[in-house]
């Protein structure tokens, strides 16, 4: 009966110390949490950039196959990038301007061909912002140039062709151009006869 009593008591007292005395401690130990601490860069810390040659050596150190790959890579990108959209084809303006029948006294004379070349292309110029039709053919035409530069006996040779918007085009392409430059002093001549042939063309 005594030891029935003692255990009674015993475990009345270990319970009231439980209830009064809470549970032991045996949580875990509380992590105390780092203070963010603040990092200030200055920019005499901070790194300085590569130079080209720098660079060039880096990629240079680089395995072959990542080499080639990277390679392969920029040609594409750029071959997209700079790639042209299709053109549509135009209709497209020629126009050739030769002398015919020339003076064999002058062909070889290489002041003269430098002058008949400067007014040809005066010609050509004007010739091409007339040029607006889409008729072709060949105007034969004869002039003189006087040794002050300017236009006499601008005329239509035989064999030309019978558009007249083409003939009125080299006329005026002729006549706008003019005056032309002086003679340079080494062609010796009061004038110059020219034969010239215009062929129009419209692809």
């Amino acid at each position: 009966m005594n030891k029935v009593w003692n255990l009674s008591l015993g475990a009345s007292i270990v319970i009231h110390l439980f209830i009064f005395g809470g549970l032991p401690n045996s949580s875990s130990p509380k992590i105390e949490k780092q203070k963010s601490r603040e990092i200030k860069i200055f920019p005499q810390d901070l790194e300085k950039i590569r130079s080209p040659k720098e660079t060039t050596t880096i990629l240079n150190k680089l395995p072959p196959y990542i080499k080639n790959i990277a390679k392969k890579s920029f040609i594409e990108a750029k071959k997209n990038f700079f790639m042209e959209k299709p053109r549509l084809n135009s209709p497209t303006k020629e126009i050739i301007l030769n002398e015919i029948n020339r003076n064999k006294g002058v062909k070889k004379n290489f002041s003269y061909m430098n002058y008949y070349k400067l007014i040809r292309e005066k010609i050509r110029k004007n010739a091409y912002s007339y040029y607006t039709s889409k008729k072709r053919g060949t105007v034969y035409l004869s002039f003189v140039i006087l040794n002050d530069g300017s236009l006499n006996n601008l005329d239509l040779m035989d064999d030309s062709t019978p558009s007249q918007n083409l003939i009125t085009i080299a006329f005026q392409s002729i006549k706008k151009a003019a005056p032309f430059p002086p003679f340079p002093q080494e062609l010796h001549y009061s004038q110059l006869h020219f034969n010239v042939s215009i062929h129009f063309k419209n692809n």
